[in-house]
């Protein structure tokens, strides 16, 4: 009865989830359980038979006298039985309430160990140093040269933009290495190596590339006369027309003025913001040209601009500026400079081009972005940095196009060029939406831009 009894207990815990597994731990729990029960079995026995002799030799006289000698036997027997069956139940229902209590310890022990062990890795934060960071930086420089901000002002546009997806990142900006280089080493010649190749493609393709910069800039200044020049319109103040007055009670046509309608010449900026990740490598020289046709052009009808490029090298986000807004027509020969390496953050760089041209006073303010839509950055377990999360797939896509909706939103026209290839084009949508031009052949580069900015110009004109 009582080993059926603990076969039942057994299945019961068991099948009710309260024990998924008997760990070794558990069993032998359990048989040094098992051993104190028989121990308290056996006492229990021979409590029992103990009692048995008591309850015989205190049998009441009275019931004595009554009873045979066989019935005086047989109740003693029967008296003797149902303490030692009450007596095994008892040790069995402390043995049963002991190991419940046991399993569900131990099960709950093993559920707060899960627990906390989550809670370490979710507050599993790298700790660097530093000296940490200070080498880090110091190879950044070494790699793209000095940057052009002060300290202050990089903490402070750091604070501003990287939050967020962005949070473990830090934003370095520079002139490039071939302009502001720490130490001509082999970088330097790198770079500078592949400045003479894309200078080597533009006198290659110079024909395609004047041709295009002339069409580009025809088009942007018939814009910009359209929206500037004057309107005689008939209206009912103004200037009097004399050849009108026959009008007068003989026709409804009561606009015998003519009025001035000055065009409202709205001042235009224009960022172009170049992708210079190691996917683009392919493409370097073609890109580099698709930027200083714009800029070119740009500089050809005086419309202020800046020219950038971004690519993501460990935890920094590489800002190279080729010009400023203001900068002469002879700065734009330092897109020629173009390198391409690394990844991508373009949500991150967008982020940033948008907070510079957002800054400006103009009314009118355009972005021109030069990606292949593939905003990657993914980093191993590099020394000496942060490692921020990995940026890729539909998290990088949906942060990239979250900051060109936000632009547009604060009123800046936001236009995708794309070069890469064909396969990502659908990524580029996503991005972009219906605001992006896809370029197959150069030689068509400036029809299709200038399209796209003559609709901005023209806008509200």
């Amino acid at each position: 009865k009582i080993a059926a009894s603990f076969d039942n207990l057994s299945f019961s815990v068991i099948s009710e989830g309260s024990v998924s597994l008997l760990t070794g731990e558990m069993l032998s729990g359990g048989m040094t359980q098992l051993a104190d029960t028989d121990s308290v079995l056996s006492e229990a026995g021979k409590n029992i038979d103990g009692n048995t002799g008591d309850k015989s030799s205190s049998a009441s006289p009275t019931d004595a006298e009554h009873l045979s000698d066989n019935d005086l036997q047989a109740e003693v027997e029967r008296r003797g039985e149902q303490q030692s069956e009450e007596m095994y139940e008892e040790a069995l229902e402390s043995y049963v309430e002991q190991l419940t209590t046991n399993m569900a310890g131990m099960e709950d022990r093993s559920v707060t160990e899960e627990m906390e062990e989550k809670r370490h890795k979710k507050k599993n934060i790298t700790v660097v140093t530093p000296e940490m960071l200070e080498k880090a930086y110091t190879y950044v420089e070494l790699n793209y040269g000095k940057t052009y901000l002060s300290e202050a002002e990089e903490k402070r546009i750091n604070y501003l933009m990287c939050r967020g997806v962005h949070s473990d990142c830090s934003l370095y900006f520079t002139e490039g290495i071939l302009k502001n280089p720490a130490k001509r080493n082999y970088q330097y010649e790198y770079a500078k190596r592949l400045r003479n190749k894309n200078i080597w493609l533009y006198h290659d393709k110079h024909r395609i590339v004047k041709r295009n910069i002339s069409v580009l800039t025809d088009t942007l200044r018939k814009s910009l006369v359209l929206r500037s020049e004057t309107q005689t319109v008939l209206s009912d103040r103004g200037q009097i027309v004399p050849s009108r007055l026959w009008r007068i009670g003989r026709s409804r046509d009561a606009k015998f003025f003519e009025q001035e309608l000055k065009g409202e010449a709205s001042e235009f900026v224009v960022d172009v913001l170049i992708d210079a990740s190691g996917s683009q490598m392919s493409r370097q020289g073609e890109v580099a040209l698709q930027a200083y046709i714009i800029s070119e052009a740009l500089s050809n009808v005086e419309i202020p601009h800046r020219v950038m490029s971004f690519c993501t090298f460990w935890d920094y986000t590489i800002l190279h500026r080729f010009r400023e807004y203001d900068d002469p027509r002879t700065a734009n020969e330092n897109i020629f400079n173009y390198v391409t390496s690394s990844n991508n953050r373009d949500g991150l760089a967008i982020k940033t081009a948008g907070y510079g041209l957002l800054a400006r006073e103009e009314e009118k303010k355009i972005l021109i972005v030069l990606s292949d839509g593939k905003p990657y950055d993914v980093l191993v377990n590099r020394p000496n940095a942060r490692n921020p999360k990995p940026y890729q797939g539909k998290e990088a896509i949906s942060d990239t196009a979250t900051e060109i909706r936000h632009l547009r939103n604060l009123e800046v026209s936001v236009l995708g060029v794309f070069a890469g290839e064909e396969k990502d084009l659908a990524t580029e949508k996503k991005i972009f939406g219906k605001d992006f031009a896809y370029i197959r052949d150069i030689k068509n580069f400036s029809k299709i831009v200038g399209r796209y900015l003559t609709k901005q110009l023209e806008i509200d004109g």
